[in-house]
């Protein structure tokens, strides 16, 4: 049954600026904390989708959130993808930059070990280290996925012609290996301006107060 995705979209936006927050700081083992928060980010989205399985954009989140796993990921691992986000940025909503990660120091610190994760409890730190465990290419297919659905669910996309919904897929997994730079927003038919920030019931965006944000954590510590 669909229910309210709000409190959910509240709590992956929590997760997704302690993951920014973690990547800003100098500290040797932030790349865990960002990993750990990327992937809580993203099971709080999926669990929106879950209430509200119509609504293209949360997929469309999902799927750059994902991306951005990937990519941070990547970077952490000391890998260096050749990407232009100068270009990228603005015209893929919710992509940021994470190439600052390329610098900290390997092995990288298991789940929920350092001080910017968010991971609180067993839960969590189960969802931190499923995501981390996957591969680069899972990862990606998931990524895709998620794209390939949001989509797919827009009615303001163009209307896929034979394998477009493949094409789309296969662009945002090469892309994020580094191999083409074609991923756009309109791939996926979207407007960057209903994308920015959580939309409430009403379609009208708004941020959330402090306490809908701790009432939010408070549902998932």
């Amino acid at each position: 049954m669909p229910g309210d995705p709000r409190p959910y979209l509240t709590q992956a936006g929590i997760y997704s600026r302690a993951a920014y927050t973690a990547a800003a700081s100098e500290t040797d083992d932030r790349a865990g904390a960002v990993l750990d928060d990327l992937a809580l980010s993203i099971d709080r989205l999926e669990a929106a989708i879950a209430r509200e399985p119509a609504d293209w954009s949360i997929r469309y989140r999902a799927g750059v959130a994902t991306l951005n796993l990937l990519l941070a990921g990547q970077y952490a691992a000391g890998l260096e993808p050749e990407l232009d986000y100068a270009t990228l940025i603005p015209t893929v909503p919710g992509l940021e930059d994470w190439s600052a990660l390329v610098s900290v120091s390997l092995p990288l610190p298991p789940p929920g070990a350092t001080a910017g994760s968010l991971v609180a409890n067993a839960t969590s730190l189960a969802t931190a280290t499923k995501a981390r465990d996957l591969s680069r290419d899972m990862i990606s297919e998931i990524a895709a996925e998620f794209l390939r659905a949001a989509h797919e669910r827009n009615p303001l996309a163009p209307q896929p012609v034979a394998t477009g919904g493949d094409r789309t897929a296969q662009s945002a997994i090469e892309k994020v290996r580094g191999e083409v730079l074609s991923l756009r927003v309109s791939d996926c038919g979207v407007d960057p301006a209903v994308i920015v920030a959580p939309e409430s019931a009403e379609g009208t965006r708004r941020d959330p107060s402090a306490k809908e944000e701790t009432e939010a954590l408070e549902m998932v510590q």
